[in-house]
């Protein structure tokens, strides 16, 4: 089954040039969430690493799309040996034959320079390099099935975000019409006729960059998002950060509603005061009357359109939550165990022997 198949049995047809457009992209970030995400779990991160090997050419490897570097080797012709990464600063020292810093093959280094990873001594043919590395899969297409050295049970939460993601976007696409024009009559009893009450949508206020919140010592307002506490390794706050945003989306839902019921409401008040002024008047000629029939039938018109839009609308709302809340317990599959984050596995110094 196609990823697009996957997202349109969640999301519905996708065919729109909005949506074709779109959703490859969105495919592709929900790859780099769920990659960024699983590699806190040591387990996970071990199975979406590869290895990228440096020789003659390239000697080099890009980091553009490199999410974390796990481990650098290089051949001594014999084995490889683990390198060890050294400040660029210096970078000198390591490769200057007079320096007592003066790094062999038998002893290799790595740095990273205008964010490209450089191997010292250099590789080549006879002693290639082998980068240890997890880079999510940025070719991924809506017609594929799988993805590129990504674990299977990884692709229903890229699934997700895509999901999310069309939602939003066909959230904000949905366009409300314009308020039908009051017509001008002539009798003074219904040249007044107001005007018809007009939808106003709820603003959604879901972010999954920042959540807002009060440091307790200073008291100032301070952003922290799902991606925040992502790269901070604190992969419990961002599952709090993305709970917080399915409440935001369930009281959305719940502000829609309420907006839209005291638009039929107010629409209702206004359609019998309507009625009632044309049953007041004395005279309607034939024009005006028609000019008023087809006035009603604009604003009768207006108003299915408005609860049409917005039942669309409300759809789309509570998919949202639904997935929101879905991808949310998902990641939470690959949260690190308490305890298990930046463990000592050293013996204990009472236990090590004289």
């Amino acid at each position: 089954m196609s990823f697009k198949t996957e997202i349109e049995a969640i999301v519905g047809d996708i065919d729109s040039p909005d949506y074709t457009a779109q959703a490859p992209l969105y495919l592709v970030e929900g790859v780099k969430f769920v990659t960024k995400y699983a590699i806190m779990n040591e387990g996970m991160s071990d199975r979406l690493t590869s290895a990228t090997t440096l020789d003659s050419s390239p000697t080099t490897l890009s980091l553009a799309t490199v999410l974390k570097i796990v481990n650098v080797t290089r051949s001594d012709a014999t084995r490889h040996r683990e390198a060890l990464q050294v400040p660029l600063a210096k970078v000198g020292d390591y490769t200057d034959a007079n320096s007592l810093y003066y790094t062999s093959k038998l002893d290799p280094k790595w740095y990273i320079k205008d964010n490209v990873l450089h191997v010292i001594p250099t590789p080549s043919d006879a002693q290639p390099a082998l980068v240890y590395n997890i880079t999510p899969d940025t070719a991924v297409a809506l017609t594929d099935t799988s993805i590129s050295n990504f674990p299977d049970e990884l692709e229903r939460g890229v699934v997700l975000y895509a999901c999310k993601e069309l939602l939003r976007l066909m959230m904000a696409n949905i366009t409300l019409p314009t308020v039908p024009t009051v017509v001008t009559l002539n009798d003074t009893t219904l040249a007044s006729l107001g005007t018809a009450p007009t939808y106003s949508k709820p603003a959604i206020t879901t972010n999954y960059a920042t959540l807002s919140s009060t440091d307790s010592t200073s008291g100032t307002e301070v952003d922290f998002g799902v991606d925040d506490f992502i790269a901070d390794e604190d992969p419990e706050m961002a599952g709090v950060a993305l709970a917080k945003q399915a409440q935001l989306i369930q009281q959305y839902a719940v502000d829609v509603e309420n907006e839209l019921n005291e638009y039929n409401k107010e629409l209702a008040i206004y359609t019998t005061d309507l009625q009632q002024k044309i049953e007041s008047a004395k005279t309607i000629s034939e024009s005006e009357g028609q000019e008023i029939q087809d006035y009603m039938a604009r604003v009768e018109s207006y108003a299915n359109e408005i609860n049409s839009k917005m039942a669309d609308y409300d759809w789309y709302t509570k998919q949202l939550e639904l997935v929101t809340g879905d991808l949310n317990s998902f990641l939470s599959l690959y949260l690190v165990e308490p305890g298990t984050r930046d463990k000592d596995y050293e013996t204990p110094a009472d236990d090590r022997a004289s």
